[in-house]
């Protein structure tokens, strides 16, 4: 699953003004998808998306229980992919 085109400008401008992790989250939500679903969306919201940051995404703890990347963790692994995005 991908993120429906008419959304994806939404949450591009979202990420300028928002940490990674915030908007990651949101969109688990609104579409009900898991953390392997959110790394694939990656590409949906930056073409320079890589299999590490893909990874990235996987190894995050979302549900914030203390087992996986901390939010600070991957807002600073992700921040390069949106910090000049237009």
């Amino acid at each position: 699953m991908g993120i429906p085109p008419e959304d994806i400008q939404k949450w591009k401008t979202m990420l300028k003004t928002a940490a990674p992790a915030t908007v990651l989250r949101e969109m688990a939500k609104q579409y009900n998808v898991t953390r392997s679903t959110l790394g694939f969306m990656l590409a949906d919201l930056n073409d320079e998306v890589s299999t590490t940051e893909v990874q990235t995404v996987w190894g995050w703890d979302i549900q914030g229980n203390g087992r996986g990347l901390s939010d600070d963790e991957l807002n600073r692994d992700l921040a390069p992919l949106f910090r000049t995005q237009n």
